[in-house]
């Protein structure tokens, strides 16, 4: 969002508005409110109204763009735990993950206790991924993986087939 952008097309239009209408009408009204009376151009009032609307316009915007903000971190911090789910199941390790958004909690939980076996390579993945599918792949050609390196020494537990 442009909301400075936004303020300043509207200060622009009103502006405009207000000089617009006071050539046409260059006179004043008076309005009295609880006994003080306030005496304002017409062309004051008629913009009186559009600031208002631009302030709760404003307001609006900027609930909503919080609202959208803390809902793209939920997404974000679930898609790292997706991201952690399938890393321990490519590692024939499932481990329980937390989820926030009830969509992704429906079919992620199933990475809880899956296993996941990659036939092939894949591409564009993430690194935490990649390195999980390369373990997996020297294992698979029969080559000696040191766990201790990779820091799985202690996580994997004894009954796991890698």
């Amino acid at each position: 969002m442009r909301l400075g952008l936004y303020i300043l097309a509207s200060i622009i239009l009103m502006v405009a508005v207000g000089i617009f209408v006071y050539t046409i009408n260059p006179s004043d009204f008076s309005y009295n409110l609880m006994g003080i009376q306030i005496l304002l151009p017409i062309a004051v009032w008629i913009t009186i109204p559009m600031f208002i609307l631009m302030v709760a316009s404003l307001v609006h915007m900027m609930f909503y763009g919080t609202k959208n903000f803390f809902k793209f971190r939920k997404w974000e911090s679930d898609s790292d735990s997706l991201n952690n789910a399938l890393y321990w199941s490519i590692l024939n390790e499932p481990k329980p993950q937390r989820f926030n958004l009830p969509k992704l909690k429906e079919t992620a939980n199933i990475l809880q206790v899956s296993n996941i076996k990659v036939k092939g390579t894949v591409d564009g993945v993430s690194e935490k991924l990649q390195s999980a599918l390369n373990i997996i792949n020297e294992i698979d050609k029969g080559e000696c993986v040191d766990f201790k390196d990779k820091k799985l020494a202690h996580i994997l537990s004894k009954n796991n087939p890698l």
